[in-house]
């Protein structure tokens, strides 16, 4: 055999077998998501969220009831290409943790789930940069990244959240745009 064919055949395969593996991570991030199975991943919602927001002397995420909040901004709000990048996330923080505690992830210990949702900020970490800025935008939003803003939405928006996590003020009366909080007093219930 000669040596040109052997390199032709070699860059041909190689350069198909990326083209297949790029095609298939396309269809996965342009593919249709199956959103209506968000309805039925609720409490694992509500346990995401309660790990980003535990409960302290005031209501966490969870109690709050940030999944329902999660799931109808995902259906509603974002675009195809975040939202199989969040129902992904999904999945496989579920797997992990069945995989590697025999758990699903709302039975998984406070120290169990941290681990995880740890494993999940980290390897949804954009690149720096331009690259960064061109990554979210051909794949769109992080998992993690998605998940802790709306959880905070979710939470600051709620009635919990509002009134025993934050201090809301109906009639708050002037703005005062820079004043110092004492020890203890908690933050505006605003964006």
């Amino acid at each position: 055999m000669k040596r040109r064919t052997v390199l032709k055949s070699l860059f041909f395969g190689g350069t198909a077998l990326i083209g297949g593996i790029g095609s298939w991570n396309a269809y996965k991030i342009f593919k249709t998501p199956d959103l209506a199975s968000l309805q039925n991943q609720i409490p694992l919602l509500n346990a995401l969220a309660q790990t980003i927001i535990p409960k302290t002397d005031s209501p966490g995420a969870g109690d709050a009831n940030a999944g329902v909040y999660i799931a109808k901004m995902i259906q509603k709000c974002y675009d195809k290409k975040t939202q199989n990048r969040f129902l992904d996330g999904l999945v496989a923080i579920q797997q992990k943790a069945n995989s590697r505690f025999d758990l699903d992830f709302e039975n998984c210990s406070d120290e169990q789930r941290i681990e995880l949702m740890t494993e999940a900020e980290s390897s949804g970490k954009s690149l720096p940069g331009s690259a960064g800025k061109l990554q979210k935008k051909l794949l769109g939003d992080s998992f993690f990244g998605t998940l802790k803003e709306l959880t905070c939405e979710a939470y600051c928006t709620s009635m919990e959240g509002m009134n025993q996590g934050l201090a809301y003020d109906y009639v708050p009366g002037k703005f005062l745009g820079c004043i110092t909080l004492n020890p203890g007093q908690k933050s505006w219930a605003t964006k």
